[in-house]
C-alpha cells in the first residue's frame, strides 16, 4: 500500500520521481531474489521458527520505515522488508506439505492463497482510511464518492490540500 501514500512520502522526504521508483521497486527485486533462499532456510531450520522470524523481521522493517530519516534509510528498510516477506509463501507451502494430510492440502493451500488476496483487498482500504484519519486539519473534509473509491486520486487531492496549507513551524 506504499503506492497509495506515495505522494505523502515523496513530499515528506523531498524525493524525485526516480528516487520514488527505486523506493517502490526495491521491495519487489529483493522479494523476487530471496524467494528460493528463504524457502531453503525454512527447510533447514524448520518452518515454525523461520516463519516466526520472517514475520518479526518484516514487522520491524515496517516499523523502521517510520523512523527513516532519508532516502538511503528508506531504501534499506524497503529492501529488508522485501527480504523478510519473501519467505512467507515458500514457508507456508512447506507447512502445508508437512502438517496437512495429502487429502486436505488443496484446501489448506487455497486458504493460504485466499488470505494473501484478502489482505491485498483490505489493505488499500485501511491505508486510505488511515491517511484520512491522520491528514492535517486544513485539508478539505468533503470528498465525492468517486474520489474516495480511487485511492490515487484521493491521495493526490490530499497532497494538493497539504501543499496549499503547509504546517507552521513550532505548531
Amino acid at each position: 500500500c506504499v503506492s497509495i501514500a506515495e505522494g505523502y512520502i515523496r513530499d515528506d522526504f523531498g524525493l524525485t520521481n526516480e528516487q520514488m521508483s527505486w523506493f517502490l521497486g526495491i521491495f519487489f527485486w529483493t522479494y523476487a531474489v530471496a524467494q528460493v533462499p528463504t524457502g531453503r532456510l525454512s527447510e533447514r531450520f524448520g518452518p515454525r521458527l523461520v516463519l516466526s522470524t520472517y514475520i518479526a523481521a518484516w514487522s520491524l522493517f515496517t516499523l523502521a520505515l517510520g523512523w527513516a530519516g532519508g532516502f538511503v534509510a528508506l531504501i534499506a528498510m524497503r529492501a529488508g522488508l522485501g527480504l523478510a516477506q519473501a519467505g512467507a509463501y515458500p514457508t507456508s507451502g512447506l507447512l502445508v506439505s508437512r502438517w496437512i494430510p495429502f487429502s486436505g492440502r488443496g484446501s489448506a493451500s487455497s486458504l493460504v492463497a485466499f488470505g494473501g488476496r484478502l489482505g491485498g483487498a483490505i489493505a488499500p482500504l485501511a491505508t486510505s482510511l488511515l491517511i484520512l484519519v491522520f491528514t492535517p486539519m486544513g485539508t478539505p473534509v468533503e470528498f465525492s464518492a468517486d474520489q474516495i473509491r480511487n485511492p490515487k486520486d484521493l491521495v493526490a487531492l490530499l497532497t494538493a490540500a497539504r501543499k496549499a496549507d503547509p504546517p507552521q513551524k513550532g505548531a
